[in-house]
């Protein structure tokens, strides 16, 4: 069995991390203390040892590093016993919510490490790791891209996927988060294999148009649409289905070029921390039904146009279904011809470049489910919504002092945005242009601070 080891890094990403892990032990049976109580031992653990450590017989614990540099919190996530005491890396500060000062900590990062030598000794086939963390703070936005670049000359070899949580105005804590999300995008680009993007401007957006609008989503509401797609992406990778995949098969048809690696995942039906209600109070009841409703979201994402006028392209996508006695061989027939036609219909993806499998393992809390993954060239929005701000604030020098007093100077900004430039570049090159007029509806409503 090739294993993963989940490396959650700073507030955020301790928050989505604790969620995901008591979301996917839902999923396998397991209980507050990791004991082994659900009702299937060989659906549920079958592949169980990818995520978990089996400690005693049918006892698993989260194969996982926690790292924060407020130990209190790291503390009150891994004190109730869920995690190895050895595997939580606390500091004895915070970061000031700046990047410089969370890559620059070479002792805190050597300190995780030691954690993730001594967590991949204990694998006897480590295929790599998941790392989760925000772009928006300073621990996991500049601790986890030092954590990033260390994997990847470490590890040479291992697959290093990310979850990355995209900060945005809508729910900003801080006015030098653009400084941030734009110096871990340019480490990401070279150092990640596979980036999931959870963009919180997204995210917030969901909340606010479900049938009863929240009153201000707060983090945790965020944080359970992460969660929810987090356990769809996974779901190849922890159960036994049509496709066994690992962390390289399971992405090799979406990366068209090395560079071109961040995905913007879809989840259906979305549902609410606290509330069975869904987002837009349609509960799919067939594969159709689900399918159509999955790819509508991929479609809307790629129904904005550029300001040239251009539509995004959807390179390549993979889908996901779960729901009871979906993998019969004619099932499975007829639900990749439908997930070809949706695909066609909504975001003109050619129906070789989507792959699609099922599992019969329903996703906790729901009897059918679907999470579709597309590589598409509307991420580039993401890019270019934040290296607008963050030029904005470049070029006023607006809290550029926070950084340089920790030893980073002009050029390395300029090296940032330049990469990311490139890269949104190269997206746009791929686009469809189909809008002669070159009406510009890409509006960006992120304000500026600075």
């Amino acid at each position: 069995m090739e294993e993963i080891l989940q490396i959650q890094v700073g507030q955020c990403g301790n928050r989505v991390g604790n969620s995901f892990w008591k979301t996917v032990s839902d999923e396998h049976g397991l209980d507050k203390l990791g004991r082994f109580d659900g009702n299937s031992a060989d659906t549920q653990l079958d592949r169980i040892n990818v995520y978990y450590e089996e400690i005693s017989s049918k006892s698993y614990m989260p194969r996982a590093v926690l790292v924060d540099t407020d130990l209190t919190a790291l503390n009150a996530i891994g004190g109730a016993g869920r995690f190895k005491q050895e595997s939580l890396v606390g500091g004895s500060g915070g970061t000031g919510t700046n990047w410089a000062r969370g890559y620059n900590d070479v002792k805190l990062a050597g300190r995780v490490l030691d954690a993730v030598r001594f967590a991949a000794e204990r694998c006897d086939r480590l295929q790599g790791f998941q790392i989760v963390h925000s772009l928006g703070g300073g621990t996991g936005s500049g601790l986890g891209s030092r954590i990033v670049d260390a994997l990847r000359d470490q590890y040479a070899g291992r697959t290093v996927n990310t979850f990355s949580v995209v900060p945005s105005s809508s729910v900003s804590a801080s006015g030098i988060e653009p400084y941030n999300a734009a110096l871990s995008m340019a480490r990401l680009i070279g150092g990640a294999d596979n980036t999931y993007f959870a963009d919180n401007r997204a995210l917030y957006a969901s909340c606010m148009t479900r049938t009863v609008p929240m009153a201000g989503p707060a983090y945790a509401d965020l944080n359970h649409l992460v969660v929810q797609t987090m356990s769809g992406v996974t779901t190849g990778l922890r159960f036994a289905g049509e496709l066994n995949v690992d962390m390289k098969k399971s992405t090799a048809n979406l990366v068209p070029y090395p560079k071109m690696h961040f995905f913007v995942p879809n989840f259906a039906p979305l549902t609410f921390r606290g509330n069975p209600g869904l987002c837009d109070g349609i509960t799919p009841q067939t594969v159709p039904e689900l399918i159509n409703q999955l790819f509508t979201e991929v479609g809307r994402g790629c129904g904005q146009r550029d300001r040239d006028g251009k539509l995004p392209a959807v390179m390549a996508a993979s889908v996901t279904l779960r729901g009871r006695n979906l993998c019969a061989v004619q099932k499975m027939r007829t639900i990749k011809q439908i997930v070809a036609t949706a695909a066609a219909e909504h975001c003109r993806c050619p129906a070789e470049n989507v792959k699609t499998a099922a599992y019969d393992v329903p996703t906790h809390g729901l009897d059918l489910s679907g999470t579709a993954v597309a590589n598409t060239t509307a991420v580039a929005r993401v890019f270019s919504r934040v290296c607008r701000r963050y030029s904005t604030m470049f070029a006023k020098k607006a809290f550029l002092h926070l950084f340089t007093d920790e030893g980073m100077v002009d050029d390395d900004f300029r090296r940032a945005r330049d990469e990311i430039e490139s890269l949104t570049a190269e997206y746009k090159a791929l686009e469809v242009d189909e809008n002669p007029s070159g009406t510009d509806t890409d509006s960006n409503n992120d304000s500026v601070v600075g």
